[in-house]
């Protein structure tokens, strides 16, 4: 038999259902403001990534930027310094440039110059936070930290209803980094290769009067991994053969002999300058290679600019510590200026050019090849 309905149940129904009612209503606000609250953070969040993106890829195009020295002047440690501080300078007015929510211009974002390393194998960024001496000249990125914080641009954000969420600021932090790379391919090279540790120790960019270099601190390549390295090979590419009564001449063309070089990374033959030796000695023995030391040296001096002029030329960077007569991997590539060469003292005076190119890889896209003092024009978004 149901039991009849009391005015005294009919009032703890509707008191249940107006709890129901409240905690939805309640949830439903929650829900709302969250997203209110959220879509509100991913707006101001795209604002300070086009910011952060606009003023890294603005710095970055500053580092190393040729138009800071006359064209008769060489590059140095001073001018690399101050394109630095221009590039940072440059990346705080274009990250100014920008505002979030309308009116709250993007102000004292984090501003850092560093070292994009694409050769690892995981790529990432390495901060250096007082780039000096040949370090100077690794830079080549700049990663800008756009937030709206306590410290940047006008404070974080508000949150709508914090009563409910129990936060009244929410904080919103980007970050944008943009690199320039050495040309991971190039259209003609001496043939001669350094070691990264050659590059940084001994051709610093800096130097004004570079030291001279035994042959023992040079290695040779054809840049073909099944080509020998002789003093045939090197005098044929940089020489015009000889008759009876000529002695070969250096061949102003010798670039359209070398066909297509390797692009970076890649496995080349390398020989020692050491190995190539010097003396007295009949065909083939002691003075047959010494001769063809002679040669190479001799092959070198074609490649030394005239005087008043210039003539720079591009080289491999290997892998490895040590000029040994191996298989070494080209990594990128940089350029120099062979001074002198001393065919008495057996040196070779050689001058490393850092700065701009304009030779980016094929098909017009910027190689990403570790940065040696050689940058190409094309910045490029990295995270």
């Amino acid at each position: 038999m149901r039991r009849p309905v009391t005015g005294l149940s009919r009032s703890r129904e509707r008191g249940a259902i107006a709890v129901v009612v409240a905690i939805v209503i309640f949830v439903l606000l929650a829900f709302l403001v969250l997203v209110m609250n959220v879509g509100h953070g991913y707006s101001v969040r795209a604002e300070l990534q086009s910011a952060g993106d606009s003023a890294a890829l603005a710095g970055v195009r500053d580092i190393g930027r040729s138009d800071l020295v006359p064209p008769s002047t060489d590059w140095t440690g001073g001018d690399q310094t101050t394109s630095l501080t221009t590039a940072r300078n440059t990346a705080l007015t274009y990250a100014g440039l920008h505002t979030t929510d309308g009116t709250v211009s993007v102000s004292n974002p984090v501003v850092r110059l560093g070292i994009w390393h694409s050769e690892y194998p995981t790529p990432s960024f390495e901060y250096v936070p007082a780039p000096s001496g040949n370090t100077v000249f690794q830079i080549n990125a700049v990663q800008v930290n756009a937030a709206r914080n306590a410290d940047q641009t006008g404070g974080p954000l508000t949150v709508f209803g914090s009563g409910l969420l129990g936060s009244s600021t929410i904080n919103v932090v980007t970050s944008a980094t943009a690199a320039r790379f050495a040309p991971c391919k190039i259209a003609s090279a001496a043939p001669m290769v350094f070691t990264q540790d050659q590059i940084d120790g001994l051709l610093p960019c800096e130097a004004e009067t570079p030291p001279p270099l035994p042959m023992s601190q040079i290695m040779f390549t054809m840049y073909r991994q099944n080509r020998a390295v002789t003093a045939a090979s090197i005098q044929g590419l940089l020489m015009r053969p000889g008759g009876p009564r000529n002695p070969p001449r250096c061949d102003p063309n010798w670039a359209s002999k070398q066909g297509p070089l390797p692009t970076a990374p890649a496995s080349v033959n390398v020989r020692n300058g050491g190995d190539f030796g010097f003396g007295g000695g009949g065909r083939g023995g002691r003075r047959g290679r010494e001769s063809e030391a002679t040669r190479v040296l001799s092959s070198l001096a074609c490649l030394v600019p005239p005087s008043g002029g210039s003539q720079m030329v591009d080289v491999g960077i290997v892998d490895g510590s040590a000029p040994t007569s191996e298989t070494h991997s080209v990594t990128t590539w940089a350029r120099i200026t062979i001074v002198s060469v001393n065919s008495f003292a057996r040196t070779i005076t050689i001058r490393r050019e850092c700065g701009e190119s304009e030779q980016d890889a094929t098909a017009g896209v910027a190689g990403r090849c570790r940065a040696v003092g050689l940058l190409s024009t094309r910045p490029v978004l990295m995270q």
